[in-house]
């Protein structure tokens, strides 16, 4: 992507041609360029949120999926990962993004260790589960 300064050059040179290097750059050509380049930012914005938009909704139908075939069990992201490739943070993006579906809680072992991140459908809890924990 060109900067700011570089359209701003070219709106200069297409204003004044050979003169252009006998003059001074305006501010309002400047700030055209910079609202070209914000515009063009806001497009390219527009475009990778659909992309993203489709990834989740990839990602929404895997984990419903394995928690269908799991029996609605909760599922840790390391064996998101293990068992399905699935990456952390893919995951925990389509967590966030629907909420009212899945829940992302820390599960503490009996046995002790580490506490394991899981996800589990909200409409599942497991047993012993609290929302304000």
């Amino acid at each position: 992507m060109r900067t700011s300064l570089e359209i701003a050059l070219n709106f200069h040179v297409a204003l004044y041609g050979m003169d252009c290097f006998k003059r001074s750059m305006s501010t309002e050509t400047f700030n055209n360029a910079v609202q070209v380049v914000r515009w063009f930012i806001d497009e390219e914005l527009q475009v990778l949120q659909i992309s993203r938009a489709e990834a989740i909704n990839k990602t929404r139908e895997r984990l419903e999926e394995i928690f269908k075939k799991n029996g609605n069990t909760p599922v840790t992201l390391r064996n998101f990962y293990r068992h399905h490739r699935m990456e952390k943070a893919d995951v925990v993006a389509c967590v966030k993004s629907n909420q009212c579906l899945f829940t992302l809680a820390v599960a503490h072992s009996q046995r002790g260790g580490r506490p394991s991140p899981v996800v589990f459908p909200r409409a599942y809890p497991p047993p012993g589960w609290n929302k304000a924990k």
